[in-house]
């Protein structure tokens, strides 16, 4: 081979060496300038990092003892809510029956009222009856015996209705109490 021919051959690797050494060096500038912003962003990380830590060892215990009530609390709520299951159809029940009775209690109180009304005006009429009686001649008063005993009779038997009407108001708040209760 001729000199020349050899010298060619190596200019040409030296090129390319050159040009490898050259890629080498811009990638080691590359290498040392990420170096360098890792370092700082390290930096800043660490006081980050470390916050991080101290709060994480402080939460730790809180977690844990939430994770304890939490599972204490567990078993309660579920029981909890089979007994609000249970018991939402009672309570269903409960509000129908308290719809349904509702205006038949209105109704109730509406003639308790009227009895009461009435019982009064018996009552007023009895009381003027027995001073107009009071009032009367001996002879009268021989004559209005029988009129007072029918109204003693009336009396006493109105008397025992407004006993029977007491005892149903009675039985009737019973059964409202038992089932609003």
């Amino acid at each position: 081979m001729n000199p020349e021919k050899r010298f060619g051959q190596i200019e040409e690797v030296l090129a390319e060496v050159l040009i490898k050494v050259d890629r080498i060096a811009d990638n080691q500038g590359q290498t040392l300038d990420l170096a360098v912003n890792t370092d700082a962003e390290v930096t800043y990380l660490k006081p980050i990092v470390e916050t991080t830590g101290r709060e994480v060892a402080y939460l730790k215990p809180i977690v844990e003892t939430t994770a304890r009530e939490v599972a204490y609390l567990k078993p309660i709520v579920e029981t909890t809510a089979r007994e609000v299951a249970y018991l939402k159809p009672i309570v269903e029940t409960t509000a129908r029956e308290v719809t349904y009775l509702k205006p038949i209690v209105e109704t109730t109180a509406q003639k308790v009222d009227r009895i009461e009304v009435e019982t009064k005006q018996l009552r007023t009429m009895a009381e003027t009856t027995a001073r107009a009686v009071a009032n009367l001649t001996v002879d009268q008063q021989k004559s209005n015996t029988e009129l007072n005993t029918r109204l003693s009779d009336i009396e006493q038997t109105m008397n025992a209705r407004f006993s029977g009407i007491e005892q149903t108001q009675t039985e009737i708040m019973q059964l409202l109490r038992e089932k609003l209760g």
